[in-house]
């Protein structure tokens, strides 16, 4: 008899595990309640391992995401998935990474993000009269999230291909290269670049709760464009290398 109700126990386990692990993730989609901002369609695969074809957030298609969650990491009390994103979005935003979700709050790890720089402009909060080309890629090693921003971060931010069109010039800044950190929500990001045309350098730190402050210096080059020249009148003298001074705080 224990033997029998031995073998009961074990093919309901077997059932009950089988049927967690193929739960259709369209079917768990109804019952969970998402920001009205979000739209997820085309979900397909289990809760575990599964596809959604079109992803929009405020009506901007984000493109297809696909994840895989991590069962060693709900041994630890966290739901974790190994994530890629993008594909055929209406931004060319592209990118993977591990997200996830635990005592401490959200987190990611190894989190790859980019898409065109002239996306991001759109963002700006004043209307800024020139236009930008290349590619920018966000990589974080590790981030915490906590409100406004984040608890604690690593990683860095690269503008590939970088150029910038003025209403007198175009200008070519090659690769911007920046690292990005965060303490307790206290956002810095140094970086530099250098090319024939100009060689720059810049420091942006954000504090609670908007307060920003930007430290920075440009330099003309050999090949610095003539028109732009011409402008560098306007400015303030530069210091005895030859560098232009910019520096700006406030609140945004």
């Amino acid at each position: 008899m224990k033997l029998k109700i031995s073998f009961i126990a074990l093919f309901v386990s077997v059932f009950l595990v089988s049927a967690i692990v193929h739960l259709p993730a369209a079917l768990v989609l109804k019952f969970v309640s998402i920001p009205p901002q979000l739209q997820i369609a085309g979900v397909s695969g289990s809760v575990w391992n599964g596809h959604a074809s079109q992803v929009h957030w405020q009506n901007q298609g984000l493109g297809a995401l696909d994840w895989d969650i991590s069962l060693a990491a709900l041994f630890a009390g966290n739901i974790e998935a190994t994530t890629r994103f993008g594909r055929g979005s209406a931004v060319q935003l592209h990118g993977r990474g591990v997200v996830g979700y635990g005592f401490n709050g959200a987190y990611a790890k190894n989190l790859i993000v980019s898409l065109p720089a002239r996306h991001v402009l759109q963002y700006s909060p004043q209307p800024l009269p020139v236009s930008v080309k290349g590619q920018l890629e966000l990589s974080l090693k590790e981030f915490y999230y906590a409100k406004p921003w984040c608890k604690s971060a690593t990683g860095s931010l690269v503008w590939s291909g970088a150029s910038m069109t003025t209403p007198v010039s175009p200008l070519k800044l090659g690769q911007v290269v920046a690292k990005l950190s965060c303490e307790e929500n206290r956002v810095a990001v140094q970086g530099t670049q250098k090319t024939a045309q100009v060689s720059s350098s810049f420091s942006v730190t954000l504090n609670q709760p908007s307060n920003y402050k930007v430290t920075s210096w440009f330099k003309p080059e050999a090949e610095f464009p003539a028109e732009l020249a011409k402008w560098l009148k306007r400015l303030p003298d530069p210091d005895g290398q030859g560098r232009y001074h910019f520096n700006r705080s406030g609140q945004f």
